[in-house]
């Protein structure tokens, strides 16, 4: 299986965050890879559970404890790539 293309998760993540964070479709469409993740997304903690628990549903792993440090302080680029290298990892298990 292919690896997931950066817009087709680009485009998820900013669905998701559509609807899981109640962003504002004006501030979705200023959204791109090097958007700071937290900052960009507005999480708090409780939203940051709600964003990652979604993603992780969607894309059918669970983040390690290092990645999600990682990407407290990681832009959307970052994430996507942490996306990409996880689910590639999956299909080949």
């Amino acid at each position: 299986m292919a690896q997931l293309a950066e817009q087709d998760i680009l485009a998820f993540l900013l669905a998701h965050a559509g609807e899981t964070l109640e962003l504002p479709l004006a501030d979705l469409r200023t959204i791109d890879r090097d958007t700071p993740i937290v900052e960009g997304l507005r999480l708090d903690s409780l939203r940051q559970v709600v964003f990652v628990t979604g993603v992780e549903e969607h894309f059918g792993f669970e983040f390690e404890p290092e990645e999600l440090q990682r990407l407290s302080t990681g832009t959307i680029g970052d994430l996507m790539r942490v996306i990409q290298e996880r689910t590639a990892s999956a299909q080949t298990s």
